[in-house]
């Protein structure tokens, strides 16, 4: 499992995420959304997007 977040490119990666409880990723003040991006068997989709709020 990956979270990026866009536009700065920041990201965490974890394998196998069956064990995982919580992951972080480094948000900039310009990014305007994260990305949970999930790969099984070689194949990678999006599972969740949010937007962030303007500050």
């Amino acid at each position: 499992m990956t979270i990026r977040a866009r536009p700065s490119g920041f990201e965490s990666s974890i394998c196998p995420a069956d064990s995982i409880r919580c992951l972080n990723v480094m948000v900039e003040s310009d990014d305007r959304e994260v990305i949970v991006i999930v790969t099984v068997d070689d194949l990678s989709g999006v599972v969740a997007r949010t937007t962030l709020d303007e500050q």
